[in-house]
């Protein structure tokens, strides 16, 4: 991973949001608990999912290779795909 110059503000802000990230998933995996026995199959496939996001998006983030410019292109693809093909209209 390259170094960089980060301002303290920059620091703070993606710790605050890496915090946010963590929280968000911890809230998916209670609403899992909530709804699911923890034997059930949903159940486990969704953790699953959630430590897959919880690995995958700090690691997509901090590669060299993603650019803000890079991610937000990924993303706006995504979006248009998933719309394309479920021909519903999601927001950005």
């Amino acid at each position: 991973m390259k170094t960089e110059n980060y301002s303290q503000k920059t620091i703070m802000k993606s710790a605050e949001l890496f915090k946010n990230l963590k929280n968000s998933l911890i809230g998916l995996s209670e609403i899992l608990k909530i709804n699911f026995n923890v034997d059930y199959f949903l159940y486990q496939a969704g953790i699953e999912n959630i430590i897959a996001l919880g690995k995958n998006i700090p690691e997509l983030i901090n590669n060299s290779y993603s650019s803000p410019k890079f991610i937000n292109e990924l993303i706006k693809t995504n979006y248009y795909n998933r719309n394309k093909t479920n021909k519903t209209k999601i927001s950005t």
